[in-house]
């Protein structure tokens, strides 16, 4: 049985159309289903981790939900809250969360109407960015007549037009899921272009950089109908790498040269660098001088490595194997070598390497290696760490 005077505690909460103020005051409800501090309805209205029309939203409210034995019972809470007056938005997250927990579709027709209304009906990029990626999701997968795509379009835009330069991470993916549901592409050209502009050519953001870089490039392939091709030539798709590529020079030149796991990033980062470099005609020079680069420090990363070793005298065993070996004809010494050829203080060997270069820390970053008399490899172990 639902308590009356709960209902009349959540519906007074779920008034509020700030979802961060209603989440809030929700913590203090303790009769409701929790895992530690949080119950599945704060979840449910606090939901705001969703990036894309395709993420699936109230992972911990469904955990909580799944694992608890009175899912009847909170569904029939969740049921006659739904029957007040409470905040678009809080209506359409319970509804979604219905649909998505319980696959109510009438509950996914209800969220589709009430995201609509609030996006309609709210001023702000916070408030609105879940609930259009939302809206957007069960318009296509209801295939709904009420928010065709010429309004999914409409309403992007507004959106978009209410961003206030706080959150590149969160804009970039609307571009993109604009750029998806075909929103004008000279209206996103300006918009991308706008905003990769606020970065200067000192700035080192090359994720997020390379990301508008790559979502521009795609927008002038769009509008221009060019074929796509590995090496280009067309001066805005080379403006657009070229970009690209200095924001990561810019990010490599920050590192410092006297840590060693800075040295093997800078050499990733390069050689990002020069594959980018590759795909634009005309800069063979370019990449020269970075290989050499990364030339000079792999060199240097070789010379700081700790190198360990452990001498063994075989020539006595060596002589006793020839001897032995004297006396078969071909076939038998292949045989002899493929089978029982011992290897001499192996294991010693090995064993006395490895704790060598465990003890001073480079056990995991760096293989073990045997060498032969003229210094060079002959045998190499894998290492037992991944380095990040």
């Amino acid at each position: 049985m639902v308590s009356n005077l709960l209902i009349d505690r959540l519906v007074n909460i779920l008034r509020e159309k700030d979802f961060n103020i209603a989440a809030q005051e929700l913590e203090n409800i303790t009769d409701l289903d929790s895992f530690g501090s949080e119950n599945f309805l704060h979840d449910i209205i606090l939901e705001r981790w969703v990036y894309r029309p395709e993420d699936v939203p109230f992972t911990f409210a469904r955990d909580i939900w799944q694992s608890n034995s009175k899912v009847e019972d909170n569904r029939a809470l969740l049921k006659e809250v739904l029957q007040y007056p409470i905040a678009d938005i809080n209506r359409a997250k319970i509804n979604d969360f219905l649909w998505v927990a319980e696959k109510d579709f009438s509950a996914a027709k209800s969220a589709e109407k009430y995201y609509r209304a609030h996006v309609e009906s709210t001023e702000g990029f916070d408030f609105n960015f879940m609930a259009i990626n939302r809206l957007v999701f069960l318009a296509k997968k209801l295939s709904s007549k009420e928010t065709d795509d010429t309004i999914r379009k409409k309403l992007l835009i507004s959106v978009m037009d209410q961003y206030d330069n706080e959150d590149h991470g969160r804009i970039l993916y609307l571009i993109q899921t604009a750029m998806y549901e075909k929103v004008d592409t000279d209206y996103l050209i300006q918009y991308t272009e706008k905003i990769l502009n606020t970065y200067d050519d000192q700035s080192y953001d090359f994720y997020i950089i390379g990301g508008f870089c790559d979502v521009l490039e795609q927008l002038y392939y769009t509008k221009n109908k060019w074929q796509k091709k590995r090496c280009v030539s067309e001066p805005k798709l080379i403006e657009i790498r070229k970009r690209k590529a200095q924001a990561i020079l810019t990010a490599e030149r920050t590192l410092n040269e006297q840590n060693a796991g800075n040295l093997m990033r800078s050499v990733h980062l390069l050689k990002d660098v020069v594959n980018i470099l590759k795909t634009i005609t005309g800069t063979e020079a370019e990449r020269k001088e970075i290989l050499k680069k990364i030339d000079a420090i792999e060199k240097k990363m070789i010379s700081e490595m700790p190198v360990f070793s452990a001498k063994h005298d075989n020539s006595e065993t060596v002589k006793q194997l020839i001897r032995q070996l004297e006396v078969l004809d071909k076939e038998e010494a292949l045989c002899y070598f493929a089978s029982f050829i011992p290897l001499p203080e192996k294991s010693r060997i090995e064993e006395s390497v490895t704790k060598s270069a465990d003890a001073i820390g480079f056990g995991g970053l760096f293989p073990v290696g045997i060498l032969g008399k003229d210094g060079k490899s002959i045998a190499k172990k894998q290492t037992n760490q991944k380095v990040w």
